[in-house]
């Protein structure tokens, strides 16, 4: 009896854990997310996803920030996640890819 009481204690215990979002993580997720909505232009991806892991560690992006971009499941979510950073953040990250999103070459 007491290893059932136990169980069920840890397991309701971990059924309150929320889920922990790194910015690899979260990053990777927006991205895979974006690539497969259309236009799914793939070739900008790795700078603009090196960008944004650069920006969400230096720039100390929050939790909800990171779960915005971690749960995406697709691009009207993801238009929604900027809107959870200070605008310091977002002027720093805009910054840095817009000409990313400019060059018409894609990867360097």
């Amino acid at each position: 009896m007491t290893k059932l009481v136990m169980a069920l204690f840890v397991a309701g215990s971990l059924a309150g854990c929320k889920k922990s979002h790194s910015c690899e993580t979260s990053i990777t997720n927006a991205i895979e997310v974006g690539n497969a909505q259309p236009p799914g232009d793939t070739t900008k991806s790795p700078r603009v996803k090196a960008a944004m892991i650069a920006h969400c560690k230096a720039d100390a992006w929050g939790d909800e920030v990171l779960a915005c971009y971690g749960d995406a499941v697709d691009n009207e979510h993801l238009a929604t996640c900027i809107d959870n950073l200070t605008k310091d953040q977002q002027d720093k990250l805009m910054k840095d890819l817009a000409p990313i999103m400019a060059d018409s070459k894609g990867a360097p």
